[in-house]
Parts: C-alpha cells; sequence; structure tokens
C-alpha cells in the first residue's frame, strides 16, 4: 500500500500549493508496496503521461554522471585509462537498461500513491516539471540506477584485476552497511510512530464498542489482550513495508528524513495496512460481544459509515460545482473550434452541442464518483483532514483533460 504523509493545504491558485503538490508525489514516489495491482486502462495511460514528461530529462542526467562514477571506481580501485575508458563506455548501456527499471518502480509507486491520494494525484502528475526528474531528494533511485544494473556490475568484474575487485567490493561492503545503519534508523523511528498510532486507533475503537454496547469491565480487558496480540503480529509487517521503502529511497533524500522529524511523526500507511481494519480484530470483537451487543455495534458502525459517505457526497458535490463549470467552457470551446474550423452552420452544430453535453455529464459523473471512492479509500484521518480543509490540493487553472465528441 502507499503511504500518506500529512500536508499544509492551501487555496487555489496558490503557486507554492502546485508545488507542494509535486513535491509531495515525488518525495513519495517508493511506495509501501511490493507489487500494486494495475489501475484502469485510463488512469495508468494518465500515469504513464506523466512518467513520460521525466524519461527524458532522467536519462540524460544519469548519461551525466558518467565521469562522476568511472572517477570513483578509479579512486578506490586505481584502475588504469584504459580500463576507466572500458567503464566508460559500457555506463551509457546500463543507463539504457536502467530506463525500463526506473520507469516500472515508478509506476508501481504512482499506483500506490493514487490509491492513497485519488484523482487529485493523477491530476498532479498531468502537469508535473519535467525538472522534478533532476532532484535527487524527490525521486527514489534505489534498485534502479545504472550501477546496479547487470551490464555494470558485469562490466566492472572484467574490468578489474582481483586486488582492484576486492578493493571495490570492501568499498561495497562500507557503504552499504552505512545505507543499512540508515534504514535501520529510520525504520526504528517511523515503526515506533505508526504502532503508537494504531494502538490509540485500537483503544479509541474499543471504548467506541463499549459506549455502543455497555460491555463490562472483563470484555474490554478482551478487547485490549486482542489489540496487543494483533499489534504483535503486525508490528513484521509494517517493518518489512517500512524497510522495503527506506531502502530504495536515494542516498540524499534517505539522508534528509534522517535529519527531520517529519518521518517519525507524519508517516502514516492507508487503511488496509491498519489494525482496525484487519480480520482478526473484527474476529475478536464478534466473538467477544453477545448476539443483541454485535447486532447494536454492527448498526452502529453502518450508521458512522453513512455519516461518512453523506459528509464526503458533500464535500465532493460542493467540488465538482467549479469543476462543471470548468467542463461547461472547455465543451463549448471545443464546439466553437469545431463550427469555425469546419466552417459548420447553426442547424449542423446541434446534434454536437447535444453530443458535448452527454460528454461533459459522463464525464463530470465520473470525477464526482473517482472523488468519493478515494475520500472512502482513505483512512479516517486523512479523510477528516482533506475534508476539514474544504480545499483542492491543485490549481484547476493547471490541469489538462481532453474531451471527445464521439
Amino acid at each position: 500500500m502507499g503511504v500518506i504523509f500529512s500536508f499544509m493545504i492551501l487555496p487555489r491558485g496558490s503557486s507554492l500549493a502546485r508545488c507542494l503538490v509535486v513535491m509531495l508525489l515525488s518525495a513519495l514516489s517508493s511506495s509501501f508496496s511490493f507489487a500494486e495491482e494495475k489501475l484502469s486502462e485510463d488512469l495508468e495511460l494518465k500515469l504513464k503521461n506523466g512518467i513520460s514528461r521525466l524519461v527524458g530529462t532522467k536519462k540524460q542526467a544519469r548519461l551525466g554522471d558518467v565521469a562522476r562514477v568511472v572517477a570513483d571506481v578509479v579512486e578506490v580501485t586505481g584502475v588504469d585509462a584504459a580500463g576507466a575508458k572500458k567503464l566508460a563506455e559500457a555506463y551509457p548501456k546500463a543507463v539504457d537498461q536502467s530506463m525500463p527499471v526506473w520507469t516500472d518502480s515508478l509506476l508501481d509507486a504512482w499506483r500506490g500513491l493514487f490509491r492513497s491520494m485519488g484523482p487529485q494525484f493523477v491530476e498532479s502528475v498531468e502537469n508535473i516539471a519535467p525538472s522534478m526528474a533532476l532532484n535527487p531528494r524527490n525521486l527514489c533511485d534505489g534498485g534502479t540506477r545504472p550501477e546496479d544494473m547487470a551490464v555494470w556490475t558485469e562490466t566492472l568484474k572484467s574490468v578489474l584485476n582481483a586486488q582492484q575487485l576486492a578493493a571495490w567490493e570492501k568499498e561495497a561492503a562500507a557503504r552499504a552497511a552505512v545505507k543499512k545503519d540508515e534504514v535501520d534508523r529510520l525504520t526504528e523511528t517511523t515503526l515506533r510512530s505508526y504502532r503508537d498510532g494504531q494502538k490509540a486507533e485500537l483503544s479509541r475503537e474499543t471504548a467506541a464498542v463499549k459506549s455502543a454496547t455497555n460491555i463490562d469491565g472483563a470484555v474490554v480487558k478482551r478487547l485490549d489482550d486482542a489489540a496487543a496480540a494483533l499489534l504483535e503480529k503486525m508490528q513484521p509487517v509494517w517493518e518489512a513495508k517500512m524497510r522495503h521503502v527506506f531502502g530504495h529511497f536515494s542516498d540524499e533524500m534517505r539522508r534528509s528524513f534522517l535529519n527531520s522529524a517529519v518521518m517519525s511523526s507524519m508517516a502514516r500507511m492507508n487503511s488496509a495496512d491498519e489494525a482496525r481494519n484487519h480480520g482478526e480484530w473484527a474476529t475478536a470483537v464478534k466473538s467477544a460481544l453477545t448476539p443483541q451487543q454485535l447486532a447494536t455495534w454492527t448498526g452502529a458502525l453502518m450508521k458512522e459509515k453513512a455519516e461518512e459517505e453523506k459528509l464526503v457526497a458533500e464535500h465532493v458535490k460542493t467540488q465538482m460545482l467549479e469543476e462543471r463549470e470548468r467542463l461547461d467552457v472547455e465543451g463549448e470551446s471545443l464546439l466553437a473550434e469545431v463550427k469555425s474550423g469546419l466552417g459548420l452552420a447553426d442547424d449542423r452544430i446541434v446534434p454536437l452541442t447535444a453530443a458535448s453535453r452527454a460528454a461533459v455529464d459522463q464525464m463530470a459523473a465520473s470525477m464526482d464518483a473517482e472523488r468519493r471512492e478515494a475520500l472512502m479509500r482513505m483512512n479516517a484521518q486523512d479523510r477528516r483532514q482533506v475534508m476539514a480543509a474544504g480545499r483542492q490540493m491543485v490549481n484547476p487553472a493547471t490541469r489538462t483533460r481532453t474531451l471527445r465528441i464521439e
């Protein structure tokens, strides 16, 4: 699953707001997933189009690293000029080999982020600046670098003699040890914060059950014990996901987080990762309650969900008022272009007007449904935060959509 960070939501039209969105999505470009399922064909295309805006800049930047990378090997191993030349010739091949790996990794990460943030994330990446590919603190490179590719490692083994290769492997091991220590510390801090939050959430859940059903102290203790056991069981799962993402951070990004309080205080995973949504917690509650108490609690949950859905619908409806106005303007503009470009008479434009309105209706309905679904998929804390702000995270003026009239 993806990771969500708390963030400031600024007024529409703010250039700082747009920067924050792009920085957010880029900083999180390695998700807490091992393999995200594909999205719809339309969403996959939008994410791939966003990535395509970065690929050229990223590749050129990597090709520009050849002198630095080769000089590093020369300094550590003392390889001669002939060997350095062979390494320099191999590096562009390693770059070519690395780019599909990088794009696949980024696409997988962005799928997770879409599941965290919904359509607002897609709207941000549709206009992502190619320059975002240049900041090593923003895009995660671990496991996708040219130096990680087979063509590069094989060239090293063929160019370096035994003594030189031993020196290089020793240096690589030392660097790996530094990275492991950084990942360990970052994971420990983040895991402690996340577990504390999950413990508090289960405590609130137990308190809600008690309030709704009047369970006695013995039942409360059963639920507390079940919560403690579930936290112990989930901790290794959370830890593995955290180590996975931190291990894929670029060195610069990982160290920037180590030197700040961001990860320890603001990192949260998706609702599916939360202990309260685990099947074992539902089983524990069910087994602790009498049939009557369970019915009361189930009713309370259904009521809570209905209220949340109502609030979400109202929130999205408010958002869509301006969105619908923009779509109407876009449709009218498109019709005017068609009429002018083809020299159509007024009576010939009538069918196209009807088709345009139908297309706008369909697009608006789709956007409404997507936003509702995305909000309901968020964990409760993030949903409350977004809805309380009452603003979108992106400036509608920066978005580009294609309105097609079939």
